[in-house]
């Protein structure tokens, strides 16, 4: 990568960092909108792989949750994996498709996001649709290194606590973490592990270390809902550049 490039990757995943420190969700949205301005999607997502993986699992393992909420929410984990692993090859191959299947899917996500609808899942139906919100979620993944929908609605439709709304949020997006790198590093144009990979980590920690410490100090809901709607604006940039 030239020094210009790995400049781009430091700022990206520092201010993708603050802002998961500050809301506690957006890393990979986020860092993968301000990178594929310059990048590919599978040079952005090989990049952001690592840094989120760490991060999700951080989440995942804080609350005292974590060996309860797998097991209660076994299935939906294993179809995110499994529909992740479907279609290996899908951001090498499609990288046109991917970017306007990424633009869409950031403005769901962020109006989702600031729409804030208050869902209810019926118990008798959250099998059924946890499975298929798994799979979805990990094709979607697999497309465009992002595993936010529909996994976010899914989860906060069951009416969970913070902490254990957080908790297996963390582990949806670890695991989508986890199979995405197992897909990028067979890839041979590709590797998760470089000087790139290293320098987003880096810049990712410090940047949510920053982002956690300045709870206090920073207006959050008016920071999100700046955030959400830099967003969408970030998620017209490749379906305006496809016309």
């Amino acid at each position: 990568m030239t020094p210009s490039e790995l400049g781009l990757v430091a700022a990206a995943l520092l201010f993708a960092g603050f802002a998961n420190g500050l809301v506690g969700l957006g890393l990979p949205p986020v860092a993968i909108a301000l990178l594929t301005t310059t990048l590919t999607p599978l040079q952005a997502a090989a990049l952001v792989v690592v840094p989120s993986f760490l991060t999700n699992f951080l989440q995942a393992a804080r609350g005292g949750h974590m060996l309860a909420l797998l097991k209660r929410y076994r299935p939906v984990i294993v179809f995110t994996l499994n529909g992740t692993l479907v279609f290996p090859t899908a951001l090498a191959d499609h990288p046109s498709f991917t970017r306007n299947v990424f633009g869409i899917l950031m403005i769901a996500y962020a109006t989702y996001s600031l729409l804030a609808p208050s869902l209810k899942m019926p118990r008798r139906y959250q099998g059924y649709v946890g499975v298929a919100s798994g799979f979805a979620t990990g094709v979607l993944t697999a497309f465009t290194g992002v595993s936010a929908m529909p996994s976010v609605p899914f989860f906060e439709s069951l009416r969970l606590s913070r902490a254990e709304l957080l908790q297996i949020l963390g582990i949806s997006f670890c695991a989508c973490s986890m199979a995405l790198g197992i897909i990028l590093q067979a890839e041979a144009t590709t590797s998760i592990f470089d000087l790139g990979t290293a320098i987003a980590t880096i810049a990712c920690l410090i940047g949510m270390l920053v982002g956690s410490k300045s709870v206090c100090l920073v207006d959050e809901r008016n920071f999100s809902r700046i955030f959400l709607f830099g967003l969408i604006g970030l998620g017209f940039l490749p379906l305006w550049t496809a016309m």
